[in-house]
């Protein structure tokens, strides 16, 4: 990668003239290699990219695959040039941030599987969301301890799996061809995505990982300092992510109402809670206690509990059960708060 960003210096430098050949060379070769590879595959030629980023998918083999998904089955034929093309694309069309990002990235992603193995184990002990390759959770925050270790265990050892089978049993798990499956595996290469799939899931792990800290925010609201900032903190990060132009409006509608966290829902609920004619005294001061952190008073107690009946409205409010129910409640909440 450091060569790749410093041999386009001047003449004389680093051999500058014949590492640019090289460069310039070996990303044409693999152009062609994945273009005939795509004619042999599926006897058209590669469809020509829709965005600037997709240019990379020249790059890659179309099998004319799909997986259980539907998403298109790609084998990319880049490998030491992935980082050529990495600095020298994004540079010149404007953006070396991103270069620098995604050579960092790479860097960073080379450890060595103890060290990962440690790093899985810390996180779980920290009660934090552990990711595979695929960004799926290998586990939920809610399992026992000893289910996590479980879990923990089959993930580290599928991962020393030789890479010929686990990329043979990725495949066949996504209904994909056995023989596809066997030549991939064979040539030692893992599917791969179209630019437009990765830019997706990216998007996806990402809304997931808000949804593993919507989980954690959830457990500590009751504990932590300025609790409503916390949530207007991570509901801003939840807009930020799903009003980028790149998330589709059904995307963004269906994850909006299940990300965000809705204060006044949150709060009457635990109102509601509160005024439970069965629920402990333990309970009632755990629950006190967490109303407390919010700094609600008696008055937007009240007006919490209002807000309760108006969110999960009856058939008929007129009706003496429900009557009594209310003005019991509206005792209790002052009995107790």
């Amino acid at each position: 990668m450091i060569k790749a960003f410093s041999q386009w210096g001047f003449k004389g430098t680093y051999g500058a003239g014949r590492s640019r050949y090289n460069i310039v060379n070996s990303l044409i070769l693999t152009g062609i290699l994945a273009t005939v590879g795509t004619l042999i595959f599926t006897k058209k030629w590669p469809k020509k990219p829709e965005k600037l980023e997709d240019i990379r998918d020249l790059f890659k083999i179309d099998t004319g695959y799909t997986d259980d998904k539907n998403r298109k089955i790609m084998i990319d034929l880049m490998t030491y040039d992935k980082d050529y093309w990495n600095v020298t694309f994004n540079v010149l069309r404007g953006r070396p941030d991103i270069a620098v990002t995604e050579s960092i990235t790479r860097v960073g992603g080379m450890k060595a599987p103890t060290a990962e193995m440690l790093t899985d184990f810390a996180l779980m002990l920290q009660g934090r969301a552990i990711y595979d390759w695929k960004e799926d959770k290998i586990m939920e925050l809610t399992d026992p301890f000893l289910i996590k270790l479980q879990k923990l265990a089959i993930h580290e050892i599928k991962r020393l799996e030789p890479i010929s089978v686990s990329v043979y049993k990725q495949l066949r798990e996504k209904d994909v061809d056995r023989t596809l499956a066997l030549t991939e595996a064979a040539m030692g290469v893992r599917p791969a995505k179209t630019e437009e799939e990765k830019r997706t899931q990216k998007i996806i792990s990402r809304i997931y990982s808000l949804k593993g800290q919507q989980e954690e925010l959830y457990q500590y609201l009751g504990s932590i300092d300025k609790p409503r900032k916390e949530i207007e903190k991570y509901n801003k990060m939840v807009n930020d992510v799903l009003d980028s132009k790149m998330v589709s409006g059904e995307m963004r509608e269906e994850w909006k109402p299940k990300l965000l966290v809705d204060m006044d829902r949150l709060l009457s609920n635990k109102v509601y809670q509160l005024t439970n004619p069965n629920l402990g005294k333990e309970d009632v001061e755990k629950m006190k206690k967490y109303l407390k952190n919010f700094e609600v008073t008696i008055e937007e107690a009240q007006e919490y509990l209002k807000y309760y009946w108006k969110e999960h409205p009856v058939k008929d409010k007129w009706s003496k059960t429900h009557q009594e129910n209310v003005i019991g409640r509206k005792v209790r909440l002052k009995e107790r708060y």
